[in-house]
């Protein structure tokens, strides 16, 4: 069961990801195909999630970070802690893990809650 935070952050990466025209045909041809909804927008939150934080192709996004890499060293290639530590950052924010730009919403998360 999807909650309502993560398909309010399905909704926002998919109207994100169909800004580009090949990430649009993409989400449109899944859609076609009877693709669930939840599996189209963690796609199209990937897909942000990478370009939000200009990762390199070995580089995993913190939707699908894996929180056991936070006892890894820092700096690795793979950047798997980096990762880790952004999902948990995202978490302590209250953020859906497939936030389009994570790194960004917890910035303002964040500064809110100093805000008051």
């Amino acid at each position: 069961m999807t909650s309502r935070t993560d398909r309010a952050a399905f909704d926002f990466a998919i109207e994100i990801a169909r800004r580009d025209p090949l990430q649009r045909k993409r989400i449109d041809d899944a859609f076609a195909a009877g693709d669930d909804y939840a599996k189209v927008g963690k796609a199209a939150a990937y897909h942000c999630q990478i370009e939000a934080l200009d990762l390199m192709p070995w580089q995993s996004p913190p939707c699908y970070a894996d929180m056991r890499a936070l006892e890894r060293p820092y700096g690795e290639p793979g950047g798997k802690r980096e990762s880790a530590e952004l999902a948990l950052r995202m978490r302590r924010s209250k953020l859906s893990r497939w936030h389009p730009d994570p790194a960004g919403e917890c910035d303002r998360a964040e500064a809110a809650r100093r805000a008051g």
